[in-house]
């Protein structure tokens, strides 16, 4: 049995990922200071109140924390002395290792020689990362740097299988409670490396085993076991689709697995939410053909970079497999393919391919035969954004603008003096250059790009980080081994990025603090060392201001009973007052309020008072969050006086704004944020003038229209609306008004649309669309009319029904999980088991309109008890409402369901319960 375990990794937002590895190292300072802020004030508290309540964070900060550190860099730079030390020890080793004792005894000694010198130059307890760090205090285990070849082959052998040091203390923290055991088996357990073999599925389908929901597998070869196709057994199907339902990454290194069709096409088709296939092992040529003609054409990403085309031959002396030549994989795509990455090993010629392909093309392999480059043209490829090439390849002028990242396949020394000045490239990958040369890096002189990313074997030393840091680069981290892409070694990624984009004002601070006397200079480190660095207290910042959105201000069960039991008497006792107070002061909105308040019901004005009281911390977190956290503006409350306002130093909001509603006259008003017109991205109105509201919000990618009426009540004027070419969200359920369908048609058609949800009068044009705009779509709106067309939407995830649904209605196709409805009506639910959200989106109310308030807490109680008797696939419920109202006693005695918290809008609120 052979499983290892790796946490989450972002491949291709790089940058996001290593600002959250900097400082690791105070996740305890960050805990104390999300206490205070999540407070807003420091209390003052006793000796045992204060330790009682260190803390105690909101969860999702403390989901927040896990999966930052869950991501962590090491950040360990050892000497060159230390370098030097491992080179001596492995010139006196033998290259055959462990077949002979004596050999063995003879390495053996070889480290007793240097081992003075080793513990001399060795990194100890702050010079080490968090991860080692970890694993040297509380395990015992010394770091296992590597800095020549017998030292990688040494560590795959010795450390096969826990290549993944930073899981350790991961697999701790699940052991401390079952939510935390919970949150770290479906959150960051979620890469997975596992072989085909009976023994590890019993293991992996085991209650306590820890890997729960993998979204990355990859399946390595089980020798000297037997490999098994498990996952085909009648047996063991539920167990399988269970298991492989949240896979997204498929890493395929078995080649036993491949041996047919009927078994990979099996195992995909147990992937729902399959995104990206990846083939590490050889592959019969039938195979391969029957793959592109069936399972990958709707997988939008595939690396066959180390895939090998094999057809059986027979020779004397046997049935042997040799790789095929003949045939080009590029030629094998269809125009129905919905790629948007694919690398390959052999030349092809991309602009061969259809339209449609070429535009939704993200990331390819450009290699040339023979030399001759091949001109991508812009226009055709508009998303091409990373490119996979040959080093021997410097000059870039032949690839579009949008291209951002290139990767070389290979490393030669000429791509050491590549200069990105003429191009948008802003992030190179390579391979090292062979450990044993002490000068690797002085050679090298890359300029104009961000981010350096060197896949390499061996660690890196102090004299290489001050290489790069002439070359104006600062060493951020590097990332565990990654066997993934090539089993035969087991490669790093060392991440530099420029220092103008990264602390480049904290470096400068520092170096003034140089010029300081000696005992000011200690002063000030320990300070800087107990601070937590400024992008951290931001981010901190932000997630609690969005938490200021939400009321958490939910009674336990026996607290309900007691209170149904006691009455007023209850308040006399001292033990449900503590447990009142600290069900307030845990809810981000009310933990200040010091009057009455309804729980799980608040207005906008309750969450911006909160909010504000963030912004008096400090002057620098007062420009952060009028800067960007007040990004929503209603222009109904914009006037004349809105610009002078809004330049008024201590004006908290109108400072950067991304989300527009207005209800009218919206060009008449438009001109108040003038100088934020091209900061909106998301429009919310009520449909008019619609077309001449475009064209001065040219950066849209979202435009929702409201339920509240047309002052036309005319048809719906698009004409305009393909000018939006980031637009990804559209939303027309609120118009009750005509929509041209052959212009809404001929208008999308290059749009990257991902979600669009049309009135019920306008459902005809999903079966219109484009086959591309079909795949592409995760998000639509159904009624009885068009619910047979679900099946044309491969990767639709979240469906809303805005009409009847069939009476006999079939259930749902697999890939939906999500189903928002105005209705409580939910007879379909029962038998559509993938649904895992059911969102009931409350209803326009006109103003006016009477409305019997009594009746809306027995509807809500009926449809809660149906969904815990009926649904037990569903985890998450989600209710609106805009009335007053009261959640019924008996949801905390006899329904399945808790809630979570309630969360405010401008016009409606909506109150979260989670499946016990």
């Amino acid at each position: 049995m052979y499983i290892r375990i790796k946490p989450e990794i972002v491949e291709e937002n790089e940058n996001e990922r290593l600002e959250n590895q900097m400082y690791i190292d105070q996740l305890d300072a960050l805990s104390r200071d999300g206490q205070n802020l999540h407070r807003g004030s420091i209390n003052p508290l006793n000796e045992y109140n204060r330790d009682a309540l260190e803390y105690t964070l909101p969860w999702p900060i403390i989901q927040r924390i896990f999966k930052l550190a869950s991501r962590a860099l090491c950040t360990c730079v050892n000497s060159d002395a230390f370098k030097k030390t491992h080179q001596d020890r492995s010139s006196i080793m033998p290259n055959d290792r462990y077949d002979d004792p004596p050999r063995h005894l003879l390495e053996l000694h070889g480290k007793f020689v240097v081992q003075q010198r080793v513990k001399q130059h060795s990194l100890t307890g702050d010079q080490l990362c968090s991860i080692h760090r970890f694993s040297s205090t509380v395990t015992g285990r010394k770091p296992q740097f590597v800095y020549t070849a017998q030292e990688t082959s040494s560590y795959n052998h010795k450390y096969k299988g826990v290549e993944q040091e930073n899981c350790r203390w991961m697999r701790s923290m699940a052991l401390l409670c079952k939510r935390m055991f919970s949150f770290i088996a479906t959150q960051l357990f979620t890469t997975v490396v596992i072989n085909s073999t009976k023994n590890t599925w019993y293991h992996v389908t085991n209650n306590y085993c820890i890997i729960k929901k993998p979204k990355t597998l990859i399946i390595v070869p089980s020798k000297p076991s037997q490999p098994s196709l498990f996952f085909m057994n009648r047996t063991q199907t539920s167990l399988a689709k269970e298991f492989f339902e949240h896979v997204e990454h498929l890493h395929i290194c078995e080649p036993f697995l491949l041996q047919n069709t009927a078994s990979i096409s099996y195992l995909v088709s147990l992937m729902p939410n399959i995104r990206s296939f990846t083939l590490n092992c050889d592959i019969d040529r039938s195979v391969l053909i029957d793959l592109f003609n069936g399972p990958l054409q709707t997988i939008p990403s595939l690396n066959l970079i180390n895939a090998r085309v094999v057809m059986p031959r027979t020779f004397g002396l046997g049935q042997m497999q040799v790789e095929q030549e003949g045939l080009v994989i590029g030629s094998l795509i269809q125009p129905t393919f919905n790629l948007t990455k694919i690398i390959l090993l052999q030349p092809f010629d991309w602009n061969s391919l259809g339209k449609e392909v070429k535009q939704n093309l993200q990331v390819i392999s450009l290699l040339y035969p023979h030399g001759d480059k091949i001109k991508l043209v812009s226009a055709d490829f508009p998303n091409l954004r990373h490119v996979y090439t040959m080093s021997h390849d410097r000059n870039h002028d032949h690839l579009p603008n949008s291209v951002a990242k290139v990767t070389y396949l290979d490393f030669q020394l000429p791509i050491l003096d590549i200069d990105f000045l003429h191009t948008n490239i802003s992030t190179i990958q390579f391979k090292t250059i062979h450990s044993t040369k002490s000068d690797q890096y002085t050679r090298l002189s890359i300029k104009n790009v961000n981010t350096i990313i060197i896949l390499s074997s061996f660690d890196v030393c102090q004299s290489d980080i001050n290489h790069f840091n002439d070359l104006g680069y600062d060493h951020i981290g590097t990332s565990p081994y990654n066997r993934s892409n090539n089993l035969k070694s087991s490669q790093k990624k060392l991440f530099f990025i420029k220092k103008k984009y990264f602390n480049q004002n904290q470096n400068q601070n520092q170096n003034d603090q140089n010029n300081n006397n000696q005992n000011n200079n200690n002063y000030q480190n320990q300070k800087i060392n107990n601070s937590l660095p400024t992008f951290i207290i931001y981010k901190i910042i932000g997630m609690t201001f969005k938490l200021r959105e939400r009321c958490t201000c939910v009674y336990e069960k026996e607290t309900v009973l007691k209170w149904i039991d006691k009455g007023d008497d209850i308040l006399d006792e001292q033990e449900e007052m503590k447990r009142f107070n600290e069900m307030k002061n845990n809810c981000p909105t009310h933990f200040s309020h010091s009057i009455p308040y309804v729980p799980l019901s608040f207005s906008l004005q309750d969450s911006n008072r909160s909010k504000l009281q963030l912004a008096l911390i400090n002057k620098d977190i007062f420009n952060y969050i009028s800067g960007n956290c007040f990004s929503t503006i209603q222009l109904e409350k914009c006037f004349a006086s809105t610009s002078a306002h809004s330049a008024n130093p201590y004006c908290v909001a109108f400072k950067h704004l991304t989300t527009l509603i207005s209800c009218s006259n919206v060009l008449e008003r438009i001109f108040f944020i003038k100088d934020n017109l091209l900061h909106i991205t998301k429009l919310l109105a009520n449909g008019d003038d619609l077309k001449d509201i475009i064209k001065h919000l040219p950066n849209l990618t979202t435009i929702y229209i409201s339920q509240i009426p047309s002052r036309y009540n005319l048809r719906l004027d698009i004409s305009n609306l393909g000018q939006l070419t980031y637009l990804s969200k559209l939303n027309f359920i609120g118009s009750n008004i005509e929509i041209d369908h052959l212009t809404l048609l001929n208008e999308i058609k290059n749009l990257p649309l991902q979600k669009l949800c049309l009135p019920s009068n306008s459902l005809g044009v999903y079966s219109q669309l484009f086959l591309g705009l079909k795949q592409s779509i995760t998000k639509m709106s159904v009624a009885a009319s068009n619910w047979q067309d679900l099946c044309q939407f491969p990767n639709v995830r979240h469906i809303v029904i805005v009409d009847d649904y069939p009476i006999h209605s079939p259930p749902l196709p697999n890939t939906i999980t999500k189903v928002t409805s105005h209705s409580l009506d939910i007879d379909f639910l029962p038998k559509s088991q993938s649904v895992e959200t059911l969102k009931i989106a409350a209803s326009y109310r006109p103003r006016g309109c009477l409305f019997d308030i009594s009746q809306l807490s027995p509807r809500f109680n009926n449809l809660v008890r149906k969904l815990s008797l009926e649904c037990h696939h569903v985890e998450n419920f989600i209710y609106g409402y805009e009335y007053p109202f009261n959640i019924p006693d008996d949801l905390f005695g006899s329904f399945n369901y808790r809630i979570e918290y309630s969360r405010t809008s401008l016009i409606t609120e909506y109150i979260k319960l989670k499946r016990e």
